[in-house]
């Protein structure tokens, strides 16, 4: 048996269903967290 909170969903889910905008600004932070990574 398996059970999760309804609120809860997939990240397929989340990106189907945020703003185009906020997928942008993720994707661009992502980008600097990476870029700043590779320096270390």
């Amino acid at each position: 048996m398996s059970w999760k909170w309804e609120y809860a969903f997939g990240a397929e889910e989340a990106a189907r269903t945020a703003p185009s905008g906020l997928l942008t600004a993720v994707e661009r932070k992502a980008d600097q967290l990476v870029r700043a990574a590779e320096r270390l």
